[in-house]
């Protein structure tokens, strides 16, 4: 049966590429065409004032680019989600992070030696005078949060750490991004060099935020409102194994599939703070899930 037909028949057509394949296909063309605008950007404002210091601003751009795409990979965009898998996109969250830990050594390191070589001076003369500088010190103490938790994120060190800790190391990342936007608001960059340049970037910058807020705060905040989940029963199944029956309105309309799973925060039990992964055992129904 072509195409046509299926559609004349009612029958969705098959799409050409699977709808996983499609979503990374599309991920990382949209990765791989910013890195391209940020070269030609790059490459086409005013040069640094020697190759080292140039080195270290490029590396500060693909930093920051790196940290844009941190920001959509736990975003919870449900295009993404659905297609990729959360399990998926935090596995390359966390690996994109090593390579974010390698360019916040990098690029402070680069522009000290450029500095020091520019005016004939140490690495660590051009620290103390940078360092007064209130937007080069925000920077700074951005660093050394990507690089605490980045350093705490190795599997050795994970094991020693309970989540709750882990996950208050990550939650400070957060801080990291405000010092970091600080640090770039207010240094002379590349993307101060032109119209195009700012409106891209702080466009670049703005869809991040924008959708790490919607998809981590207004849609689980949006969805608790609209089906109002209530802990109806909590039932042991076996040692170590037990069922939560959650009831709400029109658990029917969730967007919720037997053997997805969900994350939950159980407010009312004393430990709010704490993400509990569940799997669904049967799909919502009107009135219930499992």
């Amino acid at each position: 049966m072509t195409a046509a037909n299926e559609r004349l028949h009612g029958v969705p057509a098959r799409t050409a590429l699977p709808p996983g394949i499609l979503a990374r296909l599309v991920l990382w063309t949209v990765v791989g065409v910013n890195v391209l605008i940020v070269e030609t950007v790059f490459l086409t404002a005013e040069p640094a004032k020697n190759a080292i210091l140039g080195f270290g601003k490029w590396l500060g751009l693909h930093l920051a680019l790196i940290m844009i795409l941190q920001l959509i990979l736990v975003a919870r965009l449900p295009w993404l989600d659905r297609r990729i898998g959360m399990d998926r996109l935090t596995s390359w969250h966390r690996w994109t992070g090593f390579t974010l830990f390698w360019l916040v050594l990098l690029h402070p390191t680069f522009i000290l030696l450029g500095y020091a070589s520019e005016y004939n001076s140490t690495p660590l003369t051009e620290f103390n005078n940078l360092k007064g500088q209130m937007p080069v010190l925000l920077g700074m103490l951005a660093a050394g949060i990507v690089l605490v938790a980045a350093g705490l994120s190795v599997r050795a060190a994970r094991r020693r750490l309970s989540y709750e800790a882990w996950h208050a190391v990550h939650v400070c990342l957060y801080v990291a991004v405000v010092f970091g936007l600080i640090h770039q608001l207010t240094e002379v960059s590349t993307f101060t060099s032109s119209a195009f340049a700012r409106a891209y970037w702080w466009g670049l910058w703005a869809f991040a935020l924008v959708s790490l807020v919607v998809g981590r705060m207004v849609m689980p905040l949006w969805r608790n409102a609209r089906h109002q989940f209530r802990v109806a029963a909590v039932v042991p199944e076996a040692d170590n194994v037990v069922s939560v029956h959650v009831t709400g309105r029109n658990l029917d309309k969730l967007p919720a599939r037997a053997g997805q799973f969900m994350i939950w925060r159980f407010l009312g039990h004393g430990h709010w703070w704490e993400a509990n992964p569940f799997s669904l055992s049967a799909a919502p129904t009107a009135a219930a899930c499992v």
